[in-house]
């Protein structure tokens, strides 16, 4: 993938208490092997197909409040990739038929952006949809330091490696259950919030 001078989000540093937490999830385009040669090769753009964003109150357990999951078409590589279509169970009729062009898709995004205290998500998913509005010529219109990758605070607070705290796997790490298809951006949201409502009752987060 060409490179984009796209800064990494910062790590979240405490667990918030209170206020609304927007959890960002999102499915980029892939295939076999890309995530281990991280993209490398100058067509494996990271454009964003699926877009999952939760609102939760930190001071409420996370429970949900609004949450939207918006289809998004790619345009470098429209096509998806056996790959992908089997990772998420999205498939190119379903995404020819239900996608959104992707500015159309910011302006249903930007009133769950803008209520939320801070955004939140489990790795590089704010670096990457800031990655495709610069793709896209599309400006980014939630700056400032309310966006943070919680991954790094979670490995500390559970001491497990981070290549383990997959959004999907996280209610299995913390004994519940969240059904539906993992891999499909809204509910792993739901499984990120089911988790840390359950650590914040143990105590833990």
């Amino acid at each position: 993938m060409p490179t984009l001078t796209v800064p990494d989000d910062p790590p979240l540093v405490t667990w918030p208490d209170r206020g609304l937490i927007g959890i960002l999830d999102l499915e980029y385009t892939a295939w076999e092997g890309s995530a281990k040669r991280q993209w490398s090769e100058p067509w494996e753009w990271r454009e964003i197909v699926q877009v999952g964003v939760l609102l939760v109150d930190a001071g409420r357990a996370f429970a949900a409040t609004d949450g939207i999951e918006i289809l998004m078409q790619p345009t470098r590589n429209p096509v998806l990739s056996e790959y992908f279509v089997s990772l998420t169970g999205i498939t190119q009729e379903h995404l020819v038929s239900k996608a959104r062009q992707f500015t159309e898709a910011l302006d249903d995004l930007s009133s769950l952006f803008s209520a939320a205290d801070l955004v939140v998500f489990n790795g590089y998913d704010g670096a990457i949809l800031r990655e495709n509005c610069a793709m896209n010529g599309v400006a980014f219109r939630w700056g400032g330091d309310r966006w943070y990758n919680f991954r790094p605070l979670l490995a500390q607070t559970l001491n497990v490696p981070q290549q383990e705290l997959i959004s999907s796997d996280l209610p299995d790490l913390a004994g519940i259950r969240v059904h539906g298809r993992a891999h499909s951006a809204l509910h792993d949201c739901k499984a990120i919030a089911a988790a840390f409502s359950a650590w914040r009752a143990a105590g833990r987060l």
